[in-house]
């Protein structure tokens, strides 16, 4: 069985504790250990549990508590999906929170200027893929691009 945890803190602190709780259950190191936007995916692969102790190691190590409702919950549903790829797109507008991971504020109630160039904006997406972790904001003849940091644990 496999045992997927989804941790969304920042602090490192956090992940310690999930992966030291994780090594202590499931009797190994974490088999794939891989930052995301927002925290860390740990993966455990050939763990020797049914499915009912599989949700329960899930909750001892410390998984988001809203993936295993909706695995346990649902039964036409992949459960323990990570994903590992993200673009968020937004047409007309820039969301809100993402004038404040550029460190600047809107110059618009209406957040469809771009905080690069102040052209109006006609797509902009928050992608966060293997190859790309930027803000791309499309105009209508140009795109403006903001990298987003590559935080390191």
């Amino acid at each position: 069985m496999r045992i997927t945890i989804d941790d969304d803190h920042t602090n490192p602190i956090y992940w310690a504790w999930r992966i030291l709780r994780g090594i202590y259950y499931c009797k190994k190191w974490p088999d794939t250990i891989r930052r995301t936007e927002r925290g860390i995916h740990l993966i455990w692969y050939n763990i020797d549990c049914d499915v009912k102790r599989m949700f329960l190691l899930r909750k001892i190590i410390g998984d988001d508590k809203a993936r295993i409702i909706k695995d346990i919950a649902s039964t036409k549903r992949i459960t323990q999906v990570l994903f590992k790829d993200k673009i968020t797109t937004c047409y007309g507008y820039m969301h809100p929170v993402w004038f404040r991971i550029m460190h600047t504020k809107s110059k618009s109630p209406f957040f469809n200027l771009c905080p690069i160039c102040n052209k109006k904006i006609k797509k902009a997406q928050k992608v966060w893929t293997q190859e790309a972790k930027e803000i791309r904001i499309f105009h209508k003849d140009t795109i403006c691009t903001f990298k987003l940091q590559r935080r390191l644990f």
